[in-house]
């Protein structure tokens, strides 16, 4: 059995909540957990540890108050363990280039996406086709 560590962002903290208490209505959750550390510190610790295949998950919607602390936080996890960790949570075709660019800025591994194009209900794809969006797809 693996560890597969897991950083998830809600309000800006990292934290461990409740399943199923997750509400977009004023941003609420239930909470087992709050760190007072940040994302960052966690990434670190994973990538310290040696371990791989992990996720940052950002838990509030873009219409949140929270949503650019939450991302701030998500993007300073991956920027401190390049390669060594996944995001995911409300990433589509609108948004997916921000985080592309962030992780171009962070990772030396440039290539993000498949030749299949499969990842995100068709965003590489979209995202490949676009001037110099091929830098960051396999062929």
């Amino acid at each position: 059995m693996r560890f597969r560590p897991c950083i998830d962002i809600h309000n800006g903290k990292v934290k461990q909540i409740v399943g199923g208490s997750l509400r977009d209505a004023r941003d609420e959750a239930k909470e087992n957990f709050v760190s007072e550390q940040d994302a960052a510190f966690y990434a670190k610790f994973y990538q310290e540890d040696g371990l791989k295949g992990g996720h940052v998950i950002l838990l509030n919607p873009a219409s949140s108050p929270y949503y650019e602390e939450t991302k701030r936080q998500a993007l300073t996890a991956l920027a401190a363990y390049p390669g060594g960790l996944q995001l995911g949570g409300g990433i589509n075709e609108t948004n997916a280039t921000a985080f592309l660019e962030a992780a171009r800025r962070t990772s030396s591994r440039r290539p993000m996406c498949s030749g299949t194009g499969r990842w995100i209900t068709g965003t590489c794809s979209a995202w490949c086709a676009r001037p110099g969006g091929s830098a960051w797809c396999w062929t």
